[in-house]
């Protein structure tokens, strides 16, 4: 069976009469950066309130930006081509849309695959590191209650830190 592959810009992204889109070029000059965590987050801040700066002054109406906004688009536009029910595919970003869409109209929708996964809920930008850390320390300590994976890769997280620590004295080192 022949399936239709829908493309959007979200609203104020790309061709949708781009918001402040001189963001992404400066968000990567950010991340190009040997900065710490702290800064990297002030200076990412920084860059979206003169944004949000910019915005106000144009009198744009922020809330029409948000998740919730951007699943009423997507629901606009399946009815706009006439589609009975659509398949999602999100990633990162993505997945939290798609998760709001199935939410908000779960009788649109025939199927959905999500990657990179954003829950709705989640405060993604602030609690990014808290929740690498808890997912990453949760997968080791898996590892070390699982006799197999234990035995395969013993003192996994000891040996991460100790790989970490060495890393920060010398960024070429391997081990």
């Amino acid at each position: 069976m022949d399936r239709d592959i829908v493309l959007m810009d979200q609203r104020g992204t790309g061709e949708s009469e781009a918001l402040c889109s001189n963001m992404g070029a400066e968000l990567f000059e950010i991340l190009r950066q040997d900065i710490n965590y702290e800064a990297e987050y002030d200076a990412a801040k920084s860059l979206f309130f003169d944004c949000k700066e910019i915005l106000e002054s144009k009198k744009v109406n922020l809330a029409g930006y948000s998740s919730t906004e951007n699943a009423v688009d997507f629901e606009e536009l399946r009815t706009l081509f006439g589609y009975n029910k659509w398949n999602l595919l999100g990633t990162s970003y993505g997945s939290r849309l798609g998760l709001t869409i199935m939410r908000n109209f779960p009788n649109s929708i025939r199927s959905a695959v999500f990657t990179g996964f954003v829950a709705p809920e989640s405060n993604y930008i602030e609690d990014f590191v808290q929740n690498f850390e808890n997912a990453l320390f949760a997968v080791l300590e898996k590892c070390k209650e699982d006799e197999d994976c234990n035995s395969r890769y013993p003192y996994m997280k000891n040996r991460l830190l100790k790989t970490l620590k060495n890393l920060e004295s010398d960024p070429m080192c391997l081990a």
